[in-house]
């Protein structure tokens, strides 16, 4: 069954009488068949959504806010500081960036190298309120001091 789809011109708004677009009603199409909605979502979608890699310094703000955001969640509820040096947020950057996900592994990254070694030392009473010094100790290892 081929797909019909009702293309109708759009009323121009007050603020641009220049431009007569055409506008598309997909609702009829997308409640035909399954397969016929999914090809179109498909196609229409594939064709709409491009993302670029992210650059170094983009990453490094985002890890940096991640950081930031979790040290005042622990400064404010434990009194702990968080400081991280660079060879450990390398280490973060290297496990937490995907080329297909983009950043979006980075906090998972942050919480399984930083937050869970925190709230395991904190519940196991080997933590005081002060700084923690988070360095790398290996290729995509960090550990923590605390002075």
């Amino acid at each position: 069954m081929p797909m019909q789809l009702d293309f109708q011109e759009a009323t121009p708004t007050r603020h641009d009488l220049s431009v007569n677009p055409i506008v598309c009603d997909l609702r009829p199409a997308l409640q035909q068949q399954p397969t016929t909605r999914h090809v179109l979502l498909r196609k229409v979608i594939s064709g709409v959504i491009g993302f670029q890699p992210l650059s170094d310094e983009q990453l490094a703000k985002i890890l940096d806010q991640i950081i930031a955001e979790k040290s005042r969640m622990f400064e404010a509820e434990k009194g702990l500081r968080i400081k991280v040096d660079q060879l450990a947020r390398k280490a973060l950057l290297d496990r937490g960036y995907s080329p297909d996900l983009g950043a979006r592994p980075l906090e998972r990254a942050v919480d399984e190298m930083i937050v869970q070694p925190l709230v395991d030392a904190w519940f196991g009473n080997r933590l005081r309120t002060g700084t923690v010094q988070f360095s790398a100790s290996g290729e995509n290892t960090i550990t923590f001091s605390q002075d």
